[in-house]
């Protein structure tokens, strides 16, 4: 889970929190002018291996949080 904070201008990237682990992150990236706030999404990419063999994957407890 990403902790992420608006200051003015900017996004501070605080952590990232990855089973239990937290990791402190502390960047700031400026805003994007022009920037509608429509395209906002999570993402989910699976990779197959070089035979391209069918396999399974549980993806659970995935948050997208805005306040």
């Amino acid at each position: 889970m990403w902790n992420v904070e608006r200051v003015r201008n900017q996004v501070n990237y605080v952590s990232l929190t990855i089973s239990d682990q937290t990791y402190n992150i502390d960047t700031y990236d400026p805003n994007q002018p022009g920037w509608t706030l429509e395209e906002i999404d999570v993402a989910f990419q699976m990779e197959g291996n070089y035979k391209h063999e069918p396999y399974n994957v549980c993806l659970d407890q995935v948050q997208l949080t805005a306040n």
